[in-house]
């Protein structure tokens, strides 16, 4: 802060008769003084910052403190929320790119990054990517798609996906349990119904294991999955509710439509003070808002923070009842024995398991690997088997499957051809 120089002050007295209407556009002041007064254009903008700053109406500028700050831009604030400025009047040199003054209606990704003025508040209308830079949104680049799932209008795009060890620990009820009583008395596993009857608090991994035994093997499966989607689809939605509020009750200034960040002139000029922006393109690399951690609260919370939820054990029971009165007419007891049957019969051909497949489950090989099915190609209680044999399909009764452990049918009989080709050589 100082006097004007004596060179100065000849300059603003020129200035005010020139534009003796009020302060001039810079356009209209870099033209009169690179044409008229053949200066530079770096010591017109010199001049017309300082002019700007300093400007007086009555041209008397003899006791004024003249304002040389370096960065101006509080001034103009303070100017604008004064109602002293107007935005459209703001010099043109504080507009940088990629930050422009807004238009109108401006809202194409062309018109933007913009600033809007108003004595109350600065708005910055921005693109995506420019709100997604963390000192705006004040999110880390892994927690921004949690943020836009929990806010979406059209819903989370996934559900939580929990591995199968997720159904060991099950809940339950007392119809949970009613109905895996029923289908065990169905089996004859009195071990079951045993364990059932005299144990006060019983164990979720114990009653899995047991149902697991208890059922075919796409029925247990199918349960799982049902109860497995039933927790993962609660968990994304109480995670989502949990992420958005998190981030409105930690974020300073959320987006209002689109995104744009409205902020109080007053806390506006408080950061600018502090940060020191020299253009208005700088406002872009400001903290605009404190860094909000999405990690930890994200993964924390799950279907057991939803309160009253029970669909999942709702879903549950009725899948239970379903197979309990499927169970009904003794056909459960055929299956275990039939499956042991099997068992025996896979036991002594030495087929091998050699790992799994999605959808098709346990991988079942001969041990010369020429022979191969799935679990899903099984029919225990029609006791009929689909299986590849040499990459060949072939489906038969279950209790044939013996003739094509050692060589196969197929063997035996291109064997017997080779015979009678020879036969017919001689």
């Amino acid at each position: 802060m100082s006097q004007l120089s004596g060179k100065e002050s000849k300059l603003f007295k020129l200035f005010h008769s020139k534009f003796k209407y009020g302060m001039p556009t810079q356009k209209e002041f870099k033209k009169f003084v690179t044409q008229q007064l053949s200066l530079p254009t770096s010591m017109s903008n010199e001049f017309y910052m300082l002019f700007f700053l300093n400007y007086q109406e009555d041209g008397d500028y003899s006791d004024v403190t003249i304002n040389r700050d370096k960065t101006p831009i509080v001034t103009i604030l303070e100017k604008i929320s004064e109602g002293e400025l107007d935005e459209g009047d703001i010099p043109s040199l504080f507009y940088e790119k990629p930050i422009s003054f807004c238009e109108y209606g401006s809202w194409r990704d062309s018109d933007l990054p913009c600033v809007e003025f108003s004595r109350n508040e600065v708005t910055l209308k921005l693109n995506r990517s420019e709100w997604e830079e963390q000192n705006i949104s004040g999110l880390h680049e892994e927690d921004l798609w949690k943020y836009y799932e929990a806010t979406s209008s059209y819903g989370s795009d996934h559900h939580e996906e929990y591995g199968s060890d997720e159904f060991n620990y099950f809940a339950f009820d007392d119809e949970t349990i009613e109905h895996i009583e029923t289908i065990a008395i169905s089996a004859n596993r009195a071990d079951i119904v045993n364990y059932i009857t005299t144990t006060p608090e019983m164990s979720s991994e114990i009653l899995a294991k047991y149902l697991e035994d208890l059922i075919p093997e796409k029925d247990f499966d199918s349960i799982r999955q049902d109860y497995l989607y039933d927790i993962g689809y609660e968990t994304t939605r109480v995670r989502n509710i949990a992420t958005e509020e998190q981030y409105k009750e930690e974020i300073k200034y959320d987006i209002n439509r689109e995104y744009e960040i409205e902020i109080p002139m007053d806390e506006f000029i408080e950061m600018v003070k502090e940060q020191k922006p020299t253009t208005f393109a700088d406002f872009l690399d400001m903290e605009i808002n404190p860094e909000v951690d999405l990690e930890y609260g994200y993964y924390d919370t799950g279907y057991w923070d939803s309160e009253g939820y029970t669909e999942h054990i709702d879903n549950l029971n009725i899948n239970l009842k379903t197979l309990s009165e499927e169970f009904s007419d003794g056909s459960l007891v055929k299956y275990h024995d039939s499956l042991k049957e099997f068992r025996k019969l896979l036991e002594t051909m030495g087929i091998i398991e050699n790992g799994t497949k999605w959808r098709q489950g346990t991988r079942y090989q001969s041990k010369n690997g020429r022979l191969e099915f799935f679990d899903s190609d099984i029919d225990i209680l029609g006791k009929k088997i689909k299986f590849t044999y040499d990459g060949v399909d072939h489906k038969i009764p279950m209790d044939e499957l013996i003739h094509w452990g050692q060589g196969s049918v197929l063997d035996l009989k291109e064997s017997i051809k080779k015979i009678l080709r020879k036969e017919l050589l001689k």
